[in-house]
């Protein structure tokens, strides 16, 4: 998931006042209190929302935010009419035109 749909989680609990900015990553996260971390990372964010919210990031995500929003086509796991309309990796072939990447080509 991208940084900002975690960024937009993350907030919506420190509206809650249940995290605040200033709150070191090893408050919640205590493996972080022997480290030295200047940039804690999207994962440590993702993890601070599964450790505060008591849910799997995923299930957070879903019911938090993406179905109270009416985002009906944002998942982690496209069902396979979702995985059809993704856009794919192109590049030009030989002959100048567009090609699909292989490894991106759609279902």
């Amino acid at each position: 998931m991208s940084k900002s749909i975690t960024a937009t989680a993350l907030m919506m609990l420190v509206d809650e006042g249940k995290v605040s900015l200033d709150d070191p990553v090893e408050k919640f996260l205590p493996e972080f209190k022997e480290q030295q971390v200047a940039e804690a990372g999207i994962n440590t964010g993702g993890r601070i929302i599964e450790v505060v919210s008591g849910m799997p990031y995923a299930e957070f995500m879903q019911s938090r935010l993406f179905d109270p929003l009416g985002m009906k086509d944002t998942t982690f796991w496209p069902d396979d009419e979702q995985a059809r309309r993704l856009a794919h990796s192109a590049r030009p072939n030989e002959d100048g035109a567009a090609s699909t990447c292989p490894a991106m080509s759609r279902r």
